[in-house]
């Protein structure tokens, strides 16, 4: 359990009175502002003022959820001592969806809220101000809140005790602006208007605050203002990632100026018919003039045919001539064309690219082994370039240093989706 400050040091014991239903003795602590009160063994919901009698106003059905704070728990929230000294279960009118709101006595300035949800809770501060309102908007100096929900709230269940008649709250016409992880609350009435902030607090937070020794329970879904956890990281990362790719550029650039790209082929070939079979016609090899390596180098195979409604396979080998170590792979190209219906078309490729990694240095030669469709010549040609690889390489480390933040971005924009769904007006609503 974490340690916290001891707030109320100087406070006053709580006052003791007497439920005029049960005559259970129940404790209080705003002793000059509490004048409405829940008794936790009746139900009973009554007002009482040194000048008269109590008065019973409600009773309410036992509820199946206690409160998770008990009241009478200390804490510190915001930096301020607080105490929990009322209770209450309510709902929407069109909704029978239920959620707690604790009553938090601040020492020395008054009462704030603590409501939770599903498991997602937030404090309550009265405002200081009255915020503008407009196409479902609600401006705070340069912050925007987009409004997420409207109802009429219901009060099920109360106990502990209250400075105001919580039942007159059933008269309230409540707009939600969120801008996560705050809110704005607009509480219209029959007399006035109020307005309200409110902040997302994890569970871990609010047990720390009281000093809880138990655990309270996981939050269930996206709540209204909780926060996606992405503005929190993205600068860090954002940071971390142009660091990185800054690097690796830096890297690669320095790799290209020491062994910059030089073509090592360019030779031309054409095709002689050997043999013919019912469904192709094999070519008799083709042998480039030897060229030199400077390796470890990659080096970037181009090819290129002049086809004509057929296909060509290719298959290749690279030849070392000192160790007659092979480097095997095979191209396939086709290209098609025609008219028909007034429009010419087309399809396949007339050329292709091969890459191949760390060939050592040394003296090599290309074999070619051509075989297509189509008994005519075909002719080839093959450009082989060492040390090509910076724009490739960039790209793979591109695409691999933005998994991460992408992945970050998309869980963020998933948990928004979520949120969204659960309002009156979200862009599914």
């Amino acid at each position: 359990m974490a340690e916290i400050a001891q707030p109320f040091l100087n406070a006053p014991a709580p006052e003791q009175l007497e439920c005029p239903s049960c005559h259970t003795s129940i404790s209080y602590y705003d002793v000059q502002g509490s004048s409405f009160y829940g008794c936790p063994v009746c139900h009973a919901f009554f007002e009482y003022e040194y000048e008269g009698p109590p008065v019973i106003l409600r009773q309410f059905e036992p509820t199946n959820t206690p409160p998770l704070i008990p009241i009478g728990t200390p804490g510190i929230v915001h930096g301020k001592a607080v105490r929990v000294v009322g209770y209450m279960r309510r709902a929407e009118q069109a909704d029978p969806a239920e959620w707690s709101e604790y009553m938090l006595l601040v020492e020395g300035s008054g009462y704030w809220q603590l409501s939770e949800y599903n498991g997602h809770w937030m404090v309550i501060q009265p405002a200081e101000k009255r915020f503008s309102t407009a196409n479902n908007k609600a401006i705070d100096n340069d912050q925007s809140y987009t409004l997420y929900h409207q109802y009429q709230p219901k009060t099920v269940y109360a106990v502990g005790e209250f400075d105001w008649n919580i039942l007159e709250d059933d008269a309230l016409h409540v707009s939600e602006y969120i801008a996560p992880p705050r809110m704005l609350v607009q509480e219209i009435g029959n007399t006035e208007t109020n307005w309200y902030r409110a902040e997302y607090k994890t569970p871990q937070e609010i047990s720390t605050a009281f000093g809880l020794d138990h655990a309270l329970p996981t939050p269930v879904g996206v709540g209204a203002i909780e926060p996606t956890g992405f503005d929190e990281i993205w600068k860090p990362l954002r940071n971390v990632t142009i660091a990185v790719a800054i690097l690796m550029v830096a890297v690669q650039s320095l790799g290209f100026l020491v062994k910059p790209a030089r073509k090592c082929l360019d030779a031309r070939f054409t095709s002689r018919v050997e043999k013919t079979q019912p469904s192709s016609t094999l070519r008799s090899a083709l042998v480039s003039p030897p060229f030199d390596v400077d390796g470890p180098a990659a080096l970037k195979l181009q090819f290129s045919a002049t086809l004509n409604n057929q296909w060509l396979e290719l298959p290749i080998s690279l030849i070392n001539e000192k160790t007659g170590k092979t480097y095997e792979l095979t191209k396939v190209m086709e290209y098609y064309r025609g008219y028909e219906s007034g429009e010419s078309w087309s399809e396949g490729n007339t050329k292709d690219v091969a890459l191949l990694s760390r060939i050592p240095s040394g003296r090599y030669h290309l074999n070619l082994y051509p075989s297509t469709d189509k008994p005519t010549p075909v002719h080839i040609r093959v450009i082989v370039t060492e040390n090509t690889t910076l724009t490739s390489n960039l790209v793979l480390f591109a695409i691999a240093i933005l998994i991460y933040p992408l992945y970050q971005l998309w869980r963020s924009q998933y948990k928004n989706y979520q949120r969204w769904q659960n309002s009156n007006f979200g862009p599914n609503s």
